[in-house]
């Protein structure tokens, strides 16, 4: 059994072991029926409640709601010890079914006594009170000190008051405002038992509204025998049994109570509420699935992944709040006191700050009530070297021996460029002074130092510093590109570009050569087979088919043109040569046949013997199109003319923050942002009926929107999810 009483002693002896596997107790006839039989029957059938229960239910969780709230503003009076020479009597002024009304004589003021404390050796008697009028002169709201108390009801210390006259004193600070915690009546799952909790009320401090604690009921199991309650003699008026002592009980009570926050006796103790300074940290329990809720969380964290509802927001404040200069440095603690991780503020502590939101992890809903600081150390480990040298790291190095000469790390006079580039090779040079393998790179480098072995020695290990490192991209071409690319990155390069890829990179000259080009700077992935624009002629962003040099002169007029090959051009098409263009209509391995001069309303001229010969891609209709990393787009095959292109798009709407912004969202469905608002306010203030009604309609009101404004095809999550600002998300696209 979940009980922690042991209830197999005498006189009960339940022997009851679950893994016996026993499930019935079975009587025969003729033989006496044991006390033990009776007892273990009860726990085979608890036993089979608690495993269904576990099942469903979180140990301490609330089935039938017993709604916990918490009062800030919780107003008392406090009493003179004595009336009349008489020891006051608080109990007498509390009536939990017929509240007593008590009037100050001098003030006017009536209250409804909800409570009473009895007076210790530091306190005075104390009345809680609801306060039902204010006073003669329609302003004070407060008993007055040292005033005489009055109640409507008979009062008796050792004298009795009727009902009218004045039976107690105020104290001299009557009035106190102090915090408490009200559980309504309601059941728990506590130890595997379905258990009643009653209605009640805990005063944390009478006098203070910033207390903190851990409040939650203290489970107490208790034997109640006939001896201690008369109720269960036997009651079977007028038989020879009647008035007789039976058996006893097993009781179990829930207690409301509270814990210190450093506090971790949990061994009769179920947390419900966490408060600090005032503050309620945690929300009040709510049901919590055990199996069940298991499932449903894996199940949520299958579909939606990690996410929030109401983003967290962080900042880094001081520890300590200090002044500085009449200005206050954002600090969370007064100096000594104890931090949410219960250490002590200090000034070696930051406070990272952690605002209210709510967020589901891994299926599990979690969530923050109110701001909540980890304490983070200050670096304040330091070392004191005199004289010495400071030496720092200056990023991305390489460890080189053998070295010869030193590089450029600085303006050189006479030199325009500072910082002259260097090769990287992917061989260990093996002659000093000379490059070994293929340079596969270049870079520059910043600084060179000494990190081991003999200074001047060739076996001495120095580290160099680079930056600006470019690797090579290497692509082979199909034949040598004409004209020849062939520039430098340090005037700006000739840059290349993927007429289907989108991919671009800079020419590095002294290592392009006929059908290889050295890329530095790539971005993207060239494809095989793609055609490739460069920027370097007048040529520049066109894509080149076919390109040869012309087999012989000719003049203005001739209709045949011959070449060195014709391999790449097309059957038929346009061939540039210079300014001019011209069509032919059928080709030969050298010749260009049925040539029309000056075409498209360029003007023929004579071609010169070895003349550079280019035919362009003509391209086509775009038949698809993609996007690129860089918010680009390319179409595919490479279009014949000029195209419009029409996309579908979503924009984020611009975010609420002054109060007279207006929102993007049509004014009819503005009740849908008022219900999602305050369901979210009915939530934190713990009303879930009004919550749940709230965000019915709010789910509604989204569907509505979804169904209207978009189409029926696309799911709107009711979740609030953080998207990017100053973007629009592209949705599709069509050309036109």
């Amino acid at each position: 059994m979940t009980e922690i009483t042991n209830l197999n002693v005498s006189p009960y002896y339940d022997d009851f072991d679950k893994d016996d596997n026993f499930h019935k107790v079975l009587f025969r006839p003729g033989f006496a029926v044991q006390a033990r039989e009776l007892t273990t029957l009860q726990s085979i059938l608890q036993d089979q409640i608690a495993s269904q229960g576990k099942h469903i239910f979180k140990e301490g969780t609330v089935v039938i709601p017993g709604q916990i709230s918490l009062s800030n503003y919780y107003t008392s009076v406090q009493l003179a010890t004595t009336f009349g020479g008489e020891d006051v009597v608080p109990s007498q002024y509390y009536n939990i079914t017929n509240p007593v009304i008590i009037t100050g004589s001098t003030s006017g003021i009536k209250a409804k006594v909800i409570g009473y404390a009895d007076a210790t050796s530091t306190t005075q008697p104390t009345l809680y009170v609801q306060y039902v009028q204010t006073g003669s002169d329609n302003t004070t709201d407060v008993f007055s000190n040292s005033e005489n108390i009055t109640a409507d009801t008979t009062i008796t210390h050792t004298t009795s008051y009727s009902s009218g006259v004045a039976a107690a004193t105020t104290h001299t600070t009557a009035s106190q405002i102090g915090t408490a915690v009200k559980v309504e009546s309601g059941i728990y799952f506590v130890r595997g038992q379905f258990v009643r909790c009653t209605e009640q009320t805990l005063v944390l401090d009478s006098n203070i509204t910033t207390s903190s604690a851990r409040v939650g009921f203290t489970v107490t199991e208790t034997l109640i025998t006939p001896e201690v309650d008369a109720s269960l003699t036997d009651n079977a008026t007028g038989s020879a049994n009647y008035a007789a002592k039976g058996a006893h009980r097993l009781k179990i009570s829930l207690s409301l109570s509270k814990l210190d926050l450093d506090s971790a006796d949990d061994t009769s103790f179920i947390e419900l509420m966490r408060i600090r300074n005032g503050v309620q940290e945690t929300p009040s329990r709510v049901t919590e699935y055990s199996v069940l809720g298991d499932t449903l969380a894996r199940r949520t964290h299958d579909e939606s992944g990690d996410y929030t509802v109401r983003p967290f927001q962080f900042d880094v404040r001081e520890s300590i709040d200090n002044d500085y200069k009449g200005k206050t440095n954002k600090g969370v603690y007064s100096s000594g006191a104890k931090t949410n991780n219960n250490a002590t503020a200090s000034e070696d502590l930051l406070a990272f700050q952690i605002s209210p939101g709510k967020a589901y992890v891994k299926g599990y809903e979690i969530e923050k009530m109110t701001n909540t600081f980890l304490d983070i150390g200050k670096a304040r480990d330091f070392n004191t070297v005199n004289a010495g040298i400071a030496t720092f790291e200056l990023g991305n190095s390489v460890d080189i021996t053998n070295a010869f000469q030193i590089p450029d790390i600085g303006a050189v006079t006479g030199e325009s460029t500072a910082y002259k580039t260097i090769g990287l090779f992917d061989e260990t040079t093996v002659t000093r002074g000379s490059a070994s393998g293929t340079q596969i790179g270049v870079a520059r480098a910043r600084s060179i130092e000494h990190l081991s072995g003999t200074q001047g020695s060739t076996t001495a290990t120095m580290k160099m510093f680079l930056f600006d490192v470019r690797p090579f991209t290497f692509l082979t071409l199909n034949a040598t590109p004409n004209p020849t690319l062939n520039a430098t990155h340090s005037n700006g390069g000739v840059q290349i570009k993927g007429a289907t890829s989108g991919a671009t990179g800079f020419v590095h000259g002294p290592l392009t050569s006929g059908t290889t080009i050295a890329l530095t700077t790539v971005i993207g992935t060239f494809i095989s087979g793609e055609r490739l624009t460069a920027s370097d002629s007048t040529l520049t962003g066109k894509l080149i088919q076919a390109s040869t040099t012309a087999g012989a002169g000719h003049n203005d007029s001739v209709t045949t043109i011959t070449l060195t090959s014709t391999a790449g051009f097309s059957t038929s098409g346009t061939i540039t040569i210079g300014s001019e263009q011209i069509t032919y209509t059928d080709k030969t391995p050298t010749t260009l046949i049925g040539a029309t001069r000056g075409a498209n309303s360029t003007t023929a001229a004579a071609i010169s013997n070895g003349t550079t010969v280019t035919q362009f891609d003509g391209g086509g209709v775009p038949r698809n199109i993609v996007r690129t990393p860089d918010n680009n787009y390319l179409l595919y095959p490479y279009p014949d003319k000029q195209y419009t292109l029409i996309f579908d798009y979503f924009t984020f709407p611009s975010d609420l923050s002054a109060h007279g912004d207006t929102t993007s969202i049509p004014d009819r469905f503005a009740p849908v942002i008022i219900d999602g608002a305050s369901a979210f306010v009915y939530q934190y203030r713990g009303e879930t009926q009004q919550y749940q009604l709230n965000f019915a309609r709010f789910e509604q009101g989204i569907k509505n929107m979804q169904s209207l404004l978009i189409n029926k095809y696309e799911y709107v999550r009711s979740t609030v999810i953080i998207a990017p600002r100053g973007s629009a998300n592209f949705a599709g696209g069509v050309v036109s």
